[in-house]
């Protein structure tokens, strides 16, 4: 916007500054360094609830996170989900969500530009290490 000189923004100019964020690898810097903070079973953990969360959706279960690993052949508890969602809540990368009708707290990711980089660049399939979309290779 500086180097058009422009003096308002609008929807579609917040769109494009959007895109740009997360296509141009200039910009990936600063994802790459949250991502570099942590280790291979919470980059699994970001990059599931990434994919499994929409913009407006209550957050992911822990027992969809485990799913998810269980779907990519890896077995891990609950109790080891919730572990690694409560650290990366502790380190502000996710937060949980609740409501009324809920008896579980699911978790999102607390910057939503964060989520949309995540899972444009590090689906769960590429940070399990599988090349398939269609079969998972289960060992």
């Amino acid at each position: 916007m500086n180097e058009l000189k422009y003096h308002r923004m609008n929807l579609n100019d917040l769109d494009a500054i959007v895109t740009d964020i997360l296509m141009k690898p200039s910009h990936e810097t600063a994802m790459l360094n949250l991502w570099n903070e942590f280790g291979t079973v919470q980059h699994k953990v970001l990059s599931i609830i990434a994919a499994l969360s929409s913009t407006n959706q209550r957050g992911v279960e822990i027992s969809e996170i485990a799913s998810t690993f269980q779907e990519l052949g890896e077995m891990i508890p609950l109790d080891e989900v919730s572990t690694i969602c409560e650290s990366l809540a502790d380190a502000e990368l996710l937060e949980k969500t609740t409501s009324p009708a809920e008896q579980s707290e699911p978790y999102q990711i607390t910057i939503p530009l964060y989520q949309m980089w995540l899972k444009q660049n590090k689906p769960p399939r590429t940070v399990f290490g599988q090349r398939s979309i269609e079969s998972p290779s289960y060992q």
